[in-house]
């Protein structure tokens, strides 16, 4: 179970528009034109689960009832039960979902991705704005996305989202990092209806014009600024500062960082090529080395590296993480508005 996707034999429970998932499993159905909302669920095994509630009785006596949420297995011929509730709980289908988000956006976004984790205890889907924010369109014409993220649980957990967000939502660790961002949001418990609430749904998500209005201008801002190497490295070493020369160790380990940083800048791993020399690149290449650079640990039993456990964590899925990116956000701003 890859990232938390649910699998079976060589089928995933996910599907992406022309690119795969950074995990990259062979299951996993990419398409290459954009697809109806029918095709998406079919595509992702989201489809025909048959979500129902069933009286839970275990011979016991109970002063409450408890329902069983119980699904047909999108893979094989298997009742599958993903959670127990109460007698509020309502219902909230795949389909339900998906149309949900069809009428938000007015069928006006295209299908980007969808998937089930934790066995299907919690879908997602992700659809994308046909309005990409352009940075620099007659030089690099650097593209960041606008999504529309919708989320449910089938085992009482979680709520029904709808979440106006910059993150392509691939898997649980990056469904984390997007519903922790700022875009306007629209939510709603399993034990409410959402018959007649789709205007104040429409209503909340518009706020998030205004949140892709601040990022888009804080995004362009940075682009604007010029920077030189020099002005890079100053910021950098505020944020990693030089270690004491007597402990060799932690010098060494810093030398090799600050070589792969400059090393990134200078375009070693060919993703900033085309971007020009400025405070929006340094942002890329702080929050690349952050991710991708960093020592995978070897599972305390079994020795096995832990390569999700690294590419969660360095997906922003740890506190850390999440604060090194704040500051280094604000340190490039500071700069770039200075």
């Amino acid at each position: 179970m890859v990232a938390a996707i649910e699998t079976y034999e060589d089928m995933a429970a996910f599907a992406s528009l022309r690119r795969n998932a950074w995990w990259d499993f062979d299951g996993a159905h990419t398409f290459d034109k954009p697809v109806t909302t029918t095709e998406m669920l079919d595509l992702a095994h989201l489809s025909k689960w048959n979500l129902r509630l069933e009286v839970l009785d275990t011979g016991e006596y109970s002063d409450r009832t408890e329902y069983k949420v119980l699904r047909d297995n999108p893979f094989m011929d298997r009742i599958d039960r993903l959670g127990i509730v109460g007698t509020r709980y309502k219902l909230f289908s795949n389909e339900d979902l998906f149309a949900f988000g069809d009428n938000l956006t007015d069928e006006q976004r295209r299908w980007e991705t969808a998937g089930s984790i934790y066995g299907g205890r919690q879908v997602f889907a992700t659809l994308v704005s046909v309005d990409d924010i352009v940075l620099d369109p007659n030089g690099s014409n650097d593209r960041i996305k606008k999504y529309l993220m919708l989320t449910t649980s089938h085992d009482g957990s979680g709520k029904i989202v709808a979440k106006k967000v910059n993150t392509r939502v691939e898997c649980a660790n990056t469904l984390n990092i997007a519903m922790k961002e700022n875009g306007a949001e629209f939510s709603i418990r399993h034990t409410q209806k959402l018959e007649g609430r789709l205007g104040e749904a429409k209503l909340a998500l518009g706020f998030a014009d205004s949140y892709d209005a601040e990022f888009e201008a804080a995004m362009q801002t940075l682009y604007a600024k010029d920077m030189t190497l020099r002005e890079f490295d100053k910021i950098v070493k505020a944020e990693f500062p030089e270690p004491d020369t007597e402990k060799a160790g932690a010098y060494t380990r810093w030398e090799n960082k600050m070589e792969a940083i400059q090393g990134i800048w200078r375009g070693s791993s060919r993703s900033m090529d085309g971007l020009p020399n400025n405070a929006y690149k340094g942002l890329q290449v702080l929050t690349e080395h952050n991710q991708w650079f960093r020592t995978i640990r070897k599972d305390s039993e079994t020795e096995v590296p832990n390569v999700e456990n690294f590419l969660a964590a360095g997906a922003g899925m740890d506190k850390p993480t999440n604060d090194f990116r704040t500051r280094v956000f604000g340190r490039m701003m500071e700069f770039a508005t200075s």
